[in-house]
């Protein structure tokens, strides 16, 4: 559900997607909240492939680059009133403190 982030997912959208009556989709969910709380785990997935990705091969300060930039990638996929205040990425070793 990349369109929308999870508060703003409605059942209208899933049976649009799929095809069938909203009623339908109460036989197997008991409200909207349940269906929000099921896509939770679906986002986390995704995440954790794409930062996967981008971590593959890398170690210390390029693997947190990396990570951080595949962080960014995914929350910039989100409704333009979600994204994050800046979607430049990440291009230099970070300072150490």
């Amino acid at each position: 559900m990349s369109c929308a982030t999870r508060q703003q997912v409605t059942t209208s959208e899933p049976a649009r997607r799929f095809d069938v009556k909203v009623a339908s989709l109460y036989s197997h969910l008991e409200n909207t909240q349940e269906l929000r709380t099921g896509i939770a785990p679906l986002e986390l997935d995704e995440l954790a492939e794409r930062a996967s990705d981008a971590l593959a091969g890398r170690a210390g300060r390029d693997a947190l680059i990396a990570f951080a930039n595949s962080y960014r990638a995914y929350a910039g996929s989100t409704p333009a009133d979600t994204r994050p205040p800046s979607s430049v990425s990440i291009q230099r070793p970070l300072k150490e403190s």
